[in-house]
């Protein structure tokens, strides 16, 4: 049984009624396992202790989880499971259009959660936790600290501010773009102890779906076209690059 850890974070997963994992990233997973006759379990939690059982214990895998230079060495990856750009952001009420980007630091305070890669971003800019930066649990946590103005920034992706900004309306205002932060690329990551021949099969069969149309069906009523034909467009030109290397 492999066990895959994620955190809350709808809409790719988040806990129904009932306590089942649920999300259309959850279901391309299930499909994934379903069509490579794997069986699986997945387990919602905070996201530092789900980064720390992927990295520590033996069959398992994490999603959805940035890749990059200081985590390559971690995981065996699969992926990208979504692809875009993070931006800080903040509370169009909150900002004053006057103040330089990098001087942000010094008139707001800044929400990340604990295990973000962010954070080292934030740092670069100022934010330094105990002062203007509040690490939290979750994202949702900075979410609601930020809809409570208890907060003023936080990062976010820039293909799902829609559901933020449909509740930021009610208190008439809306969030605002302030600087990019990265442009990144989210998998699902497994333990070290898997064989590479395990890892690319899922690999193949996550390409899959991209082509068939069975990620589109999944995805496309939670996430933005432009998501969907990223991944789509990815698929295309590993598939393209594979056939040229076997003529």
């Amino acid at each position: 049984m492999l066990h895959i850890v994620t955190e809350h974070s709808p809409p790719g997963g988040y806990l129904d009624e009932s306590g089942r994992v649920i999300g259309p990233t959850t279901e391309l997973l299930r499909l994934l396992a379903k069509r490579l006759h794997q069986p699986i379990e997945i387990s919602l939690m905070p996201w530092a202790r789900a980064l720390t059982i992927a990295r520590t214990e033996a069959n398992t895998a994490i999603f959805e989880t940035v890749r990059n230079a200081e985590r390559e060495h971690w995981f065996r990856w699969v992926g990208p499971l979504k692809h875009y750009t993070i931006w800080l952001y903040g509370r169009a009420d909150r900002i004053d259009p006057s103040v330089p980007k990098n001087k942000l630091s010094d008139h707001y305070i800044a929400c990340e959660y604990r295990g973000s890669v962010y954070i080292d971003h934030l740092a670069r800019l100022g934010f330094i936790q105990g002062r203007n930066l509040i690490v939290t649990v979750s994202k949702e946590d900075c979410r609601d600290m930020l809809l409570r103005k208890r907060v003023d920034l936080t990062t976010w992706n820039d293909a799902f501010t829609a559901s933020v900004n449909s509740e930021l309306a009610e208190q008439n205002t809306k969030m605002k773009k302030l600087t990019p932060i990265d442009d990144i690329q989210l998998y699902l990551a497994f333990s070290l102890d898997h064989e590479q021949a395990t890892v690319d099969r899922w690999q193949q069969a996550l390409e899959q779906s991209y082509q068939d149309g069975s990620m589109r069906a999944l995805y496309q009523s939670r996430y933005p076209e432009a998501v969907i034909k990223r991944l789509e467009q990815f698929a295309a030109k590993s598939s393209t690059s594979s056939s040229s290397e076997q003529h």
